[in-house]
């Protein structure tokens, strides 16, 4: 499962709607009024642009999440809410990826004020924190992925009053803070709402770095529903290669409640669910997944199968990244080299690009055998294309990456299959069009023994020829790319876009 997903400007926001203002002074107490039963809907639409450097050039994003309140807990003055969501990328440009979807699954407390229940976590002990950083934000989506949470102040405001409160959204990795102002009380379509403008800021992790995120919220909430009517957010991420930036709307589609036996059956789904979320808290990865695997088993609802599937992928790698040593997390540079490339990025990261550029190329000229070499000429290339507009550095650059290439599929190609799929690659970033699609066809036919591998190989193998024009040869191309046996997750969804891609191109 992706975590940080293409963040980057773009998109026509959904229209915040009109209505008349109310009262300048008065007072107006906002809260969640969330009860059993409700089945809330909400669509999204966004978009995205790289603005420096990175895969995608532009994407669009798309979606809907359904919210199902099942059950109130007195204890904690919460309800316990499961939600499935749908996000589908579009990307496009000359580095587009194929279009994904995803699936999440997930279930979690919250009060009336927008405030996520913090559950019950492991003590920790010494240890790596980009480990625990990695796994934290993962299950921090969770509990943003149903675009519920949002901090309310507790109290009554008027226009124009402050506070501050957490923020779960979901494609903050650490979660964060956010400065929420009441611009104005307006009807919409008769009914009582807030207008909130907020900042939010990223939380911090101790000996993690993070890149630079700024974020801003739009939010109209229905005060007499106590419900989230729109929100529209934007975002920008600064990293070291560059910076994207996302635009992306939010609406309330529908709001219904459920009959007495779907809610009972939803409690119970919903409170299975919770438990397994408790259990990959408190690091009990293998129950969690032997949990999972028995839902998946039970379940008939082929959307929420779905999800969970996705649930099992995330608390798999979970369990991988716990298994892994405190040193295989340790990116600290020890040597000279490592130094070295650390330095370009630093520039990078500072906005130096020319002097960044410079340093990639001359890290890859000094140490042309160091396992790093290959992403100092890529990151390079981008940076010479996308900050400087230098398109002659760039394509040396990347006839510099291809010559390197070459000598490690000379030297290890029929050893190891997948430097042909480097190489592929790279003959495809250079323009070499015709060299791509025979280096992929090699790559293919070795048998390469992760077939989600040879399914992607394919894929572009297949998207080369269709920006060629040779239609028919892209159809059979698309078609053969059904024809690869690979149960993955990510091989079915480019599976599936090859068969439109066929019919589309005229295959059979």
């Amino acid at each position: 499962m992706r975590l940080f997903p293409l963040l980057l400007p773009g998109l026509v926001m959904v229209r915040l709607l009109a209505g008349e203002p109310l009262p300048a002074g008065e007072a107006v107490k906002l809260e969640f009024k969330l009860q059993p039963g409700m089945d809330l809907r909400y669509t999204l639409s966004g978009s995205t642009k790289t603005t420096n450097g990175g895969r995608a050039e532009e994407g669009s994003i798309s979606g809907s999440t359904r919210t199902l309140v099942c059950e109130a807990d007195t204890k904690t003055d919460s309800v316990l809410l499961g939600s499935l969501g749908s996000m589908t990328f579009e990307s496009k440009g000359a580095n587009a990826r194929p279009d994904q979807t995803q699936k999440m699954v997930s279930a979690f407390r919250m009060d009336k004020n927008g405030k996520i229940v913090q559950r019950q976590a492991k003590e920790k002990k010494e240890g790596d924190p980009k480990r625990s950083f990695i796994t934290s934000s993962m299950l921090r989506q969770l509990e943003g992925s149903s675009f519920l949470p949002f901090g309310l102040p507790g109290k009554a405001v008027k226009p124009g009053d402050k506070w501050d409160s957490d923020s779960r959204f979901l494609w903050l990795p650490t979660g964060g803070k956010a400065s929420s102002t009441l611009t104005e009380l307006r009807t919409v379509e008769g009914r009582r709402c807030a207008f909130i403008n907020s900042k939010i800021t990223p939380g911090k992790e101790a000996g993690v770095p993070l890149p630079g995120i700024t974020c801003d919220e739009e939010l109209i909430f229905d005060i007499e529903r106590g419900l989230p009517l729109e929100r529209k957010i934007k975002m920008e991420l600064s990293f070291g290669r560059g910076g994207n930036k996302m635009e992306m709307g939010i609406k309330l589609d529908t709001s219904g409640t459920l009959p007495a036996a779907e809610l009972a059956s939803a409690v119970v789904r919903c409170k299975a669910l919770d438990a397994v979320v408790d259990k990959l808290y408190a690091e009990e990865t293998d129950k969690a997944i032997e949990d999972l695997q028995k839902q998946r088993l039970d379940e008939k609802d082929p959307e929420w199968q779905k999800g969970l599937d996705a649930l099992l992928t995330m608390a798999n790698q979970i369990k991988q990244i716990g298994s892994r040593s405190a040193e295989a997390f340790d990116q600290t540079p020890k040597i000279d080299e490592e130094k070295a490339f650390a330095a370009a990025g630093a520039l990078a990261e500072n906005g130096k690009f020319k002097e960044a550029a410079d340093g990639y190329r001359a890290f890859a000229e000094k140490y042309p055998a160091h396992a790093l070499t290959p992403q100092a000429l890529m990151t390079a290339a981008s940076i010479y294309d996308k900050n400087l507009n230098d398109k002659a550095s760039a394509e040396q650059m990347n006839k510099a990456l291809v010559a390197l290439r070459e000598k490690g599929a000379a030297k290890e190609g029929e050893k190891d299959p997948l430097e042909l799929y480097k190489l592929a690659s790279s003959y495809a970033t250079a323009g070499e069009d015709q060299k791509a699609i025979d280096t992929y066809r090699k790559f293919v036919a070795s048998g390469y023994k992760d077939a989600k591998m040879c399914v992607l190989a394919q894929h572009r193998l297949a998207g080369i020829l269709e920006k060629q024009g040779k239609t028919k040869e892209a159809a059979e191309a698309y078609r053969a790319v059904e024809a690869i046996k690979c149960e993955d997750a990510y091989a079915t969804q480019l599976k599936e876009k090859a068969k439109q891609k066929a019919a589309a191109l005229g295959g059979k």
